[in-house]
């Protein structure tokens, strides 16, 4: 189903391909940022809400969540790229865009999805994630340099 395949796509990137949190290789804590997938789909945008909930916990209420479709569009094959760059330059610059034309928020939906304006923010890591057609799926993780 859509909601396993964004939980799969999303657990391997967060903690490789491992058994279990035990053997991670990253510390789901260490994201502050999520730009969503989120194509404005009641569906599929809950399964992604559903998905962070399960994969990080009760850290998933500390998540700024966005949605930068909002303001592009839908650039299908360009989407994973141009929200790379929105993703770190949320990084670089300290500020989250916030999504647009969004009037309510399905009330299951409890994590803090920014939907007015844009937020200062330091972030220091920002898991992307782009779903396409035909289960071509990724989230990556940037995260900001460290000496």
């Amino acid at each position: 189903s859509l909601i396993l395949m964004i939980l799969f796509a999303i657990a391997v990137m967060v903690w490789g391909y491992s058994d279990g949190r035990a053997d991670a290789r990253a510390n789901p804590e260490i994201v502050d940022h999520v730009n969503a997938h989120a194509t404005s789909t009641p569906v599929g945008d809950m399964c992604e809400i559903r998905a962070l909930r399960t994969v990080f916990g009760e850290h998933a209420k500390k998540l700024t969540i966005t949605a930068n479709k909002s303001q592009i569009g839908h650039c299908l094959g360009a989407a994973g790229a141009i929200e790379s760059v929105f993703s770190i330059m949320s990084i670089a610059d300290g500020k989250v865009p916030g999504t647009a034309n969004v009037s309510n928020l399905d009330p299951e939906c409890d994590l803090d999805c920014l939907i007015t304006g844009s937020r200062d923010q330091d972030v220091r890591s920002v898991l992307c994630n782009s779903f396409g057609f035909g289960g071509t799926n990724c989230s990556i993780i940037y995260s900001k340099y460290a000496d």
